[in-house]
């Protein structure tokens, strides 16, 4: 079973109001995107393929073989406000938000691995309060339900199964993607 960290209020007060007030604003720009999985993906949800609508803003991504690129110019201010151990023992591959909007209580979105590389992990953060619980598969009988939660880390291995939901009862969920690639990956 995959080791799941939820570690609440990780982060300083101010680096969550920094945050909440780069990302949840008017002036920040978020890109439609008409998946939550990359088109090419072999993921499918109980033998079909289901996958809702999102907005993104891309802030880095790393290509092998050595194609670092930052997308977008908040991407060193987000970084600043995480002191995450990995920053030292990895090599960071992406930093993505992700803004979805309410749709049907059911829609789940695609069950989805960040990466393949054994020891790569992520992180998601929660930038505000909302519904669309985050699931984790740890096997397709037993899953794990993390509430979205202002100012919420959850840490697993990046090759791990896991979904969002879209908000029901909330106007949006943002979620900050980060994601470490072992060395030399």
């Amino acid at each position: 079973m995959a080791e799941v960290q939820i570690l609440d209020n990780f982060i300083p007060k101010q680096n969550q109001l920094i945050l909440e007030n780069l990302m949840d604003v008017e002036e920040f720009y978020w890109f439609y995107n008409s998946t939550t999985v990359h088109k090419d993906s072999k993921n499918t949800f109980l033998g079909r393929r289901k996958s809702d609508h999102q907005f993104t803003h891309q802030m880095y991504i790393h290509q092998p073989p050595n194609n670092a690129v930052i997308t977008s110019r908040y991407c060193e201010q987000v970084v600043k406000c995480f002191p995450l151990p990995e920053f030292k023992t990895h090599r960071l591959g992406k930093v993505k938000a992700n803004l979805t909007i309410p749709g049907k209580r059911k829609d789940v979105q695609e069950p989805h691995r960040d990466s393949e590389y054994e020891g790569a992990v992520t992180y998601l953060y929660y930038v505000n309060d909302s519904d669309g619980d985050t699931r984790i598969y740890h096997n397709w009988m037993n899953t794990q339900r993390i509430k979205p939660k202002k100012g919420r880390l959850v840490r697993f291995p990046s090759n791990t199964k896991h979904s969002g939901n879209v908000p029901f009862n909330y106007q949006k969920r943002i979620v900050l993607n980060i994601v470490f690639q072992p060395p030399g990956n």
